[in-house]
């Protein structure tokens, strides 16, 4: 195994590890008016850079370079697709334009920390949504 894939794998244990550890059960985050910017900081800022210009710590270990995501909506014509971009974060489905992943499967790793089935899915839906409500959030 290369050093950036065991790299990769401890952030996700982390960020599993830690989420575990403060009980974190609702998957919409009621009462949380900045949940998404906390997933994100958790899942994602150590590729993405805390402003998700790909520039985060870990970005440098990657084969390729962790794209800007403040530029989403702009490298698709002005438009945010969200079913595209939910598809690459959950990463269950192949989205062959994108090449390689190196980026975590994150529906299995949502669904699995609610303990799978349905509710691990639906889990892991209310993440990904989260996570997408921020993304259009910080788009330039």
């Amino acid at each position: 195994m290369k050093p950036y894939q065991l790299l990769i794998i401890a952030i996700v244990l982390f960020a599993i590890n830690s989420e575990i550890a403060v009980g974190e059960t609702s998957p919409v985050g009621i009462g949380k008016p900045n949940l998404g910017e906390e997933h994100f900081r958790r899942y994602c800022a150590s590729c993405h850079g805390l402003a998700g210009k790909g520039d985060g710590p870990a970005a440098g270990a990657l084969k390729a370079k962790a794209p800007d995501l403040t530029q989403l909506a702009t490298r698709r014509g002005g438009k945010f697709d969200d079913a595209e971009i939910a598809s690459f974060i959950d990463g269950r489905a192949e989205v062959s334009a994108h090449g390689t992943r190196e980026m975590p499967v994150w529906g299995e790793v949502f669904a699995s920390a609610a303990g799978g089935g349905s509710i691990g899915d639906e889990f892991s839906r209310g993440k990904v949504q989260v996570l997408l409500e921020y993304l259009k959030s910080i788009q330039k």
